[in-house]
């Protein structure tokens, strides 16, 4: 089974332990750089954030993003053996009826997730592994309740 992993992420050879925390290596098969986790599993320094693929390093959320203030969120795991995302199907129905029953609202990305999860495949070189994907109501006001006029981030 391969290692759990953060989204854009691959994981090291097999039976391979790669110590070092934010050393550089080069990305086998692609022309891309990768963080080594303590963990030892490749970290893609590219990720999705509302709309764009962008460097990790310029990634930023706001601090009055509703997942941050009150956990409130969903999150799906992708599962990819073989460069190919497993059960896409299953996974976008899950994710549409917990938008629906947490109230959070749909992101604009919504009908594209299968075509950005796979360049997520494609960029980050995931053979085997997972992809996780994260969606806030986003940053509001800090009130009790999120309104329908707030972006939800995706990540």
């Amino acid at each position: 089974m391969p290692p759990d992993l953060s989204i854009n992420a691959m994981p090291a050879p097999r039976n391979t332990r790669l110590p070092g925390l934010d050393r550089h290596v080069s990305v086998p098969g692609t022309a891309q750089s990768a963080r080594i986790s303590e963990q030892g599993f490749y970290m893609s320094d590219d990720v999705f954030l509302n709309g764009r693929f962008l460097p990790a390093a310029e990634a930023t959320l706001s601090v009055f993003d509703r997942g941050f203030l009150f956990g409130e969120g969903i999150y799906e795991v992708w599962a990819v053996i073989g460069h190919r995302i497993v059960d896409t199907d299953s996974h976008l129905t899950r994710l549409d009826r917990s938008l629906r029953e947490c109230g959070i609202p749909t992101p604009p990305e919504r009908d594209t997730l299968p075509a950005i999860l796979n360049d997520l495949v494609r960029r980050g070189g995931i053979a085997d592994g997972f992809i996780y994907l994260q969606i806030t109501p986003g940053a509001g006001e800090r009130d009790f309740t999120a309104t329908a006029e707030t972006r939800p981030t995706l990540f």
